[in-house]
């Protein structure tokens, strides 16, 4: 399927929705529907505050070319993380082409902020925010990288969850 077929399907479906009475939202409707959710899971807290993590492949990969319409973080381990101004976290999500090559830096959420920043065991932290406006948009065969650098003497990342919400294009 293209993408001009793709938006003709959408746009037919859509049409087909709006007469209905019961369908408040139709455009909503289809675009759920056509939803990716790609995940990856840091599997275990932190040694140390000061410890990072190198880039590695998330082995996340969109089969299509989306839009990237959602982006969380959920502490999955039994530590919440609190932002500080001077001892925070970064969390890097670059993307790559489905070539492995041309990688560009998708989300950079920074633990920095105290109160806004702050993560909460089992409570989505929505970092679409964070994202970069120019990079919302991923290709066909797009996959994708994350790192966790820190800043000052660190802070311990507890397990957690990167949740990618993509609507195809």
């Amino acid at each position: 399927m293209t993408d001009t077929d793709r938006t003709l399907l959408r746009k037919q479906q859509a049409s087909a929705l709006a007469g209905i009475s019961d369908v408040s939202d139709p455009k909503g409707v289809v675009g759920e529907a056509h939803q990716i959710v790609l995940t990856f899971d840091k599997t275990a807290d932190d040694a140390m505050a000061s410890t990072a993590t190198t880039e590695v492949g998330t082995g996340m990969y969109l089969p299509v070319k989306a839009k990237l319409v959602g982006a969380y973080l959920l502490l999955t381990g039994s530590t919440t993380l609190t932002g500080h101004a001077s001892n925070y976290a970064t969390v890097l999500i670059d993307k790559y082409t489905s070539a492995g090559a041309g990688n560009a830096n998708l989300i950079s959420f920074a633990t920095s902020t105290a109160t806004t920043d702050d993560l909460a065991v089992y409570t989505p932290h929505s970092i679409l925010g964070d994202a970069v406006a120019a990079q919302l948009v991923c290709d066909a065969g797009t996959n994708f990288s994350i790192a966790i650098t820190k800043a000052g003497s660190g802070v311990v990342v507890p397990a957690l969850k990167v949740i990618l919400v993509f609507e195809a294009e």
